[in-house]
């Protein structure tokens, strides 16, 4: 749909204010204030909202701001600038700083939205994200047998026991550690088998650890969940590995055959996605696997577990399967 609006992407129009969906999976799509009457393009299916700015003045703004950045850190006269990235649903760009003992005041902000057309329009948020203490998506995880990555944060909808999921191989099985960035987790849910090859780490004072946000070599984004439906072959996926950072693909299969415990072909479907050459490594077991939305918003469908010969495809654990398996969803902070 939004293909037909944009191809490639590139060139938006300038009544077009974005798109996001929203947790029960409904699609909604922005039109500028001033160009109402162009929402009777919008297909029925889609929920219509009107919004002040246009996705490609927040492009512009979110460009300007990056681009002063590299030119003149000193503009922003703190060295905890952790991004700037575009909230389609919000309608606005934020500048992302990491907290500090010493937060900048009001004043700081409206010097710097001011500069680049208003508070309405550039947005300040605040994460202990990507700090030694955080576990975020694409972290390193440090099994009992193998080294891997964060899949995501995820709390039990029984229990309300938070922690995350990563790949069961990376464990000898339920109440194994995993350490990641120093802060030690126990393997309370494990399935290595059918469907699954995934685990639920269970984490210590979890809310002061646990983020849906990630930060690989500047490429920033936060994982929101999927719907129940499967995505369909040819959908663009990126995934967040601790090895090969983020890497873009499609999926290639909706119904791929995982691999048992004991190595037999079993009959549960899995993701097939082609990542290309140097697409997965050891050391990515685990990580998320998403379809971005534009701007910073990942959709969460599953987590790698498995690579081809060439490290060219993964196999990937639906989140769908799971969230029921192990009764958790995604956790967002």
């Amino acid at each position: 749909m939004l293909d037909e609006i944009a191809p490639a992407q590139q060139n938006y129009p300038d009544s077009y204010g974005g798109a996001y969906i929203d947790r029960d999976g409904r699609l909604h799509i922005q039109i500028v204030e001033s160009a109402k009457d162009t929402a009777d393009y919008v297909p029925d299916v889609a929920i219509v909202g009107y919004v002040k700015y246009s996705l490609n003045e927040l492009r512009d703004t979110l460009d300007a701001l990056f681009n002063t950045y590299q030119a003149n850190q000193a503009f922003f006269d703190t060295q905890n600038v952790n991004g700037f990235y575009i909230r389609e649903k919000q309608n606005c760009v934020f500048v992302e700083l990491v907290k500090t003992e010493k937060s900048v005041d009001q004043a700081y902000e409206l010097r710097i939205s001011n500069a680049f057309g208003g508070s309405d329009l550039v947005k300040f948020t605040y994460t202990s994200a990507f700090c030694e203490e955080s576990i975020a998506p694409g972290d390193f995880a440090d099994g009992n047998v193998l080294n891997g990555t964060v899949g995501f944060p995820a709390e039990s909808y029984v229990s309300s026991e938070k922690g995350f999921v990563t790949a069961a191989h990376l464990t000898s099985g339920v109440g194994a550690p995993v350490i990641v960035n120093s802060i030690s987790g126990t393997v309370t849910q494990r399935q290595l088998g059918g469907s699954l090859d995934a685990c639920f780490v269970a984490i210590p004072n979890a809310t002061a650890h646990l983020t849906s946000s990630f930060n690989l070599d500047g490429n920033t984004g936060k994982l929101i969940a999927a719907s129940y439906y499967d995505y369909p072959e040819d959908t663009v996926v990126q995934k967040a590995g601790n090895i090969t950072h983020l890497k873009t693909g499609k999926i290639i299969s909706t119904n791929y055959p995982s691999i048992s415990s004991e190595g037999d072909p079993t009959l549960s479907p899995l993701y097939r996605i082609e990542f290309g050459p140097s697409g997965t490594a050891p050391g990515d077991s685990g990580a998320a696997v998403f379809v971005p939305l534009g701007g910073s918003i990942k959709i969460l469908i599953g987590i790698h577990v498995r690579a081809n010969t060439e490290r060219t495809l993964s196999a990937t654990c639906k989140y769908s399967y799971i969230r029921d398996a192990f009764s958790v969803n995604l956790y967002v902070d």
